[in-house]
């Protein structure tokens, strides 16, 4: 009996070691190796934390492992928006963020032409760097949060849609402005033919009464 009961306990090891060796690359390194948030912050949460915060659709998708024949899910991408609104940060109307090719790697999945609000960090070197853990979200079904947002940090616009429409708000004062050069350049020009037609008078006027001194001494 005793060894009936070894040969089974053998032979459950050896199926079982079996299955590990089967499973394993069933399993694959990225369910082997998932990213785990600690915990999906909230809108709020994650503008505390995030040193960017932003509303933009998508413009560009480019990653590094396009051209490379052995690619990884930590390879880099990076991702140009159109900004339309901003509630933190310093941002141009065109920005790029960069995240990591898979989920696997903490990096997030960002669609061409689609919306998005967005929590990015910077890097060392300045760079917007976004994943998996910062609060992303579709700007699709977002309303609530964007009002949440709204509430503590009212939103504006990037840089170069301030300028635009600083320009555009007050276009008379442009015209205005240079209304008034012209006018300034007109009267100093009026002014100097003036004072040259003074001179060419008292210039004409000294010299006939030159010729009339000159005769009569005759």
């Amino acid at each position: 009996m005793r060894g009936i009961k070894k040969s089974a306990g053998g032979a459950t090891a050896l199926w079982l070691l079996f299955m590990t060796i089967i499973a394993a690359p069933m399993i694959g390194p990225e369910r082997a190796y998932a990213c785990s948030c600690a915990s999906f912050p909230d809108a709020v949460s994650a503008m505390n934390v995030n040193a960017a915060v932003f509303a933009g659709e998508v413009t560009k998708v480019e990653a590094e492992s396009a051209n490379k024949q052995v690619k990884s899910s930590a390879d880099k991408v990076e991702v140009t928006f159109t900004v339309q609104k901003v509630w933190k940060g310093s941002l141009k109307e065109n920005t790029t963020v960069r995240t990591v090719q898979s989920e696997a790697s903490c990096g997030y999945t960002f669609t061409d032409n689609m919306s998005y609000l967005v929590f990015a960090n910077e890097d060392k070197d300045g760079n917007l760097q976004t994943g998996l853990c910062n609060g992303n979200r579709p700007l699709s079904g977002s309303t609530e949060e964007m009002k949440r947002l709204d509430a503590v940090q009212p939103s504006y616009e990037p840089a170069a849609k301030r300028t635009t429409s600083a320009a555009e708000a007050a276009p008379g004062a442009a015209i205005t402005l240079q209304e008034e050069g012209n006018e300034e350049q007109t009267f100093w020009t009026g002014y100097e033919a003036a004072i040259m037609a003074g001179m060419i008078v008292v210039a004409v006027g000294i010299g006939v009464w030159l010729i009339r001194a000159g005769r009569n001494r005759r």
